[in-house]
């Protein structure tokens, strides 16, 4: 997705309302889902600022609301059938891409983890020109896709994983591996790890200054990914400058 600023240079009501409503429905278009907290950030103001124009939204059925099963009684919002034609004839959008069934977020188990991985990506859209979120994210195998992708200012693509629950050592070196390797195959210019918990970050500080890094088995059932004394285990001051594409962060949400 290219990243539209937001314009506040606009004076007239429609226009106004017709920027922000393709903000709202690009970012839905983007993540497939949010909340209205997250969209109102994205608009540059908050639930009760956006009332009107979320309310319209909903009026025309552009968007509608959704629940899941792991949180209770919180309502999301996503694209509707109606809402991404708008958007395709509107902006030119992959219709076929912004269309997903109700009951497919319905039971998604990742809900809280990609909210946490917008809200990253608002606080970083002056920063940044185009964003890809995983589900739209193309890697050959064997690559696991991070969170997210964003492309800087100086049309370089970063990648984004955002640990908000701790991973075991054998997952977090599967994950290191698989980063370097994106890296050194130029996929991107360099991984961004994000931590709402700082303890977290210096366990997986801890871990990289490792002079090695053993290998994993993506293959192998989560828990079992540490047993992996067969291969050979990778070294990265062997590659230039590989450590410097790792960033560490505590981010607080």
């Amino acid at each position: 997705m290219v990243i539209e600023p937001l314009d506040k240079t606009l004076i007239n009501p429609f226009h106004i309302r017709e920027h922000k409503t393709r903000l709202a429905l690009d970012w839905l278009h983007a993540f497939r889902f949010s909340s209205l907290e997250l969209l109102a950030q994205r608009l540059g103001s908050s639930t009760a600022g956006c009332r009107r124009l979320f309310h319209s939204l909903f009026k025309v059925k552009f968007i509608q609301n959704f629940m899941t099963d792991y949180t209770y009684r919180k309502r999301f919002v996503m694209l509707t059938s109606t809402g991404a034609r708008f958007l395709h004839q509107s902006a030119g959008r992959d219709f076929k891409a912004a269309v997903t069934q109700a009951y497919r977020l319905r039971r998604n188990p990742a809900v809280i983890q990609e909210l946490a991985v917008q809200g990253a990506a608002i606080r970083r859209l002056e920063q940044a020109n185009e964003l890809t979120a995983q589900h739209h994210i193309i890697l050959p195998e064997p690559f696991q896709k991070p969170d997210m992708l964003m492309c800087n200012h100086k049309d370089f693509w970063f990648a984004f994983a955002y640990e908000r629950v701790r991973k075991q050592v054998g997952d977090v070196y599967l994950s290191f591996n698989n980063h370097a390797q994106a890296i050194i195959n130029k996929h991107y210019r360099g991984i961004y790890f994000l931590f709402p918990n700082e303890s977290d970050l210096v366990y997986y500080q801890n871990l990289f200054d490792a002079t090695e890094w053993p290998r994993g088995d993506p293959k192998k059932k989560r828990g079992r990914r540490n047993i992996i004394a067969r291969k050979a285990p990778f070294e990265p001051d062997t590659v230039t400058n590989l450590r410097q594409a790792f960033h560490f962060i505590h981010e607080v949400p």
